[in-house]
């Protein structure tokens, strides 16, 4: 259900240019999906949750570069960077993703007892 999931516009950098893209996200079945628009039900793709980690970029100070509030989110393969509009919505993705990581890492060493 959409209404119980995190979502909102969200700034995307591109795979192999550094292009920035406004992308509509949402976390699903423990990944980040993200859509060229809100209305799209094919995603351009995912960002995996499982074994990853997040950071911010402008750690000590909390102010916002030109696409907004920015963060990371780090995995096997890549790193995601990510713009929030507001710090209170950036605040909101990190929770939300947090809980996913946090949630997996429990999952993972519940089955490896």
């Amino acid at each position: 259900d959409i209404n119980n999931t995190k979502h909102g516009w969200l700034i995307k950098s591109g795979y192999n240019r550094r292009n920035w893209k406004k992308r509509w996200c949402l976390i699903k079945d423990k990944s980040i999906a993200y859509y060229k628009t809100q209305k799209d039900e094919q995603p351009c793709g995912y960002v995996s949750l499982i074994d990853t980690c997040i950071s911010l970029f402008e750690e000590a100070t909390n102010t916002p570069n030109k696409f907004g509030f920015g963060f990371c989110v780090t995995t096997t393969n890549r790193t995601y960077d990510f713009f929030a509009e507001t710090i209170e919505e950036r605040s909101s993705w990190l929770e939300n993703i947090n809980n996913i990581i946090n949630t997996t890492k429990i999952e993972k060493e519940l089955n490896e007892e």
